[in-house]
């Protein structure tokens, strides 16, 4: 088989296992990880992508998938040694993977088997051996205490939430502040920077810094609004239907056609302009079927789980 093929033959193959979790058909996915595990080269090239499927269906309580991360662990040996037996040396196999995609594995390994010491192990130095004692990671990885916690998910589950507090994340101070962004981690501190609306180059304890801010998404509407970004312009004259969505997924709903329109003027469109915009944008909400609004004050827009056709509404 040619280089080409043998890569579109593997790319077909974690194709597959995403596809078979999404299904739940459990018989194909195990058929097509073994067939992986049974070639080194391609293995040692899908780590991360095996990671990736394992943490989804460890996040669906898919119980089945844990023996098949077992059977990952043992199949990286090196000079026919088992991983697996040699708990002083995890993961032996993986040397030319890198110290990324051996945490993504090390990782899925602690949430499934959080009693495992040569797991831990496997994970603490690779996660170690990719992110430098003052990165932006380390910063948030020191005050999970990952190793010290009883409760390892939970560790775990804290550490990516606080991942997304990189710089450059768009967040909201519920308190009165507004919103802003974050400047920058600094590890030696244990601080995050951030200029916000009303409070500039303030600075929060790494430790407290999720419970105090909220991540703003970048694709939602207030995380567009904040970029005055291209996308926005973009679903005004294009989506509407999108975009009022986007208010509705930041805002609430129902929400009155008031509170809609001051969302919306507040930076995407021109209050000159509503008038117009709104007449055609509400015949597209009722064409959907998935969308109510009221013929009364204050005139609510509701999302609704089912199309429902205007004459039946």
């Amino acid at each position: 088989m040619s280089d080409i093929a043998a890569a579109e033959n593997a790319d077909s193959k974690l194709t597959g296992l995403s596809e078979s979790l999404g299904e739940g058909d459990f018989d194909r996915l195990e058929n097509l990880w073994m067939e992986i595990l049974e070639n080194p080269e391609q293995l040692a090239s899908s780590i991360a992508d095996l990671a990736a499927v394992a943490g989804e269906g460890l996040r669906q309580g898919q119980e089945k998938i844990k023996p098949l991360l077992d059977l990952t662990w043992g199949a990286l040996d090196e000079d026919g040694e088992s991983a697996a037996e040699d708990s002083s040396a995890p993961g032996a196999g993986l040397s030319g993977v890198s110290p990324g995609d051996r945490a993504a594995l090390g990782e899925v390994l602690v949430r499934a088997f959080p009693g495992r010491k040569e797991y831990l192990a496997f994970f603490l130095d690779a996660f170690f051996e990719d992110n430098v004692p003052l990165s932006v990671e380390r910063a948030f990885f020191n005050v999970c205490d990952i190793e010290g916690a009883s409760d390892k998910n939970v560790a775990l589950d804290r550490f990516s939430g606080l991942l997304r507090y990189k710089p450059g994340a768009i967040v909201y101070h519920e308190s009165g502040w507004g919103i802003g962004e974050v400047l920058e981690v600094d590890a030696l501190l244990g601080q995050v920077e951030v200029d916000l609306e009303e409070k500039k180059g303030h600075r929060i304890s790494v430790e407290a810094v999720d419970s105090i801010l909220q991540v703003i998404p970048d694709e939602s509407f207030r995380g567009l609004l904040y970029r005055s970004s291209a996308e926005l312009e973009r679903l005004v004259e294009e989506d509407p239907v999108g975009l009022v969505q986007k208010v509705l997924d930041d805002f609430g709903s129902p929400l009155a056609q008031k509170d809609i329109k001051a969302h919306l003027i507040a930076g995407a469109i021109d209050s000159g302009d509503w008038t117009r915009w709104w007449g055609r944008t509400k015949k597209k909400l009722r064409d959907s079927g998935f969308y109510r609004l009221d013929d009364c004050s204050p005139y609510h827009v509701e999302k609704l789980k089912e199309a429902v056709s205007f004459e039946d509404e």
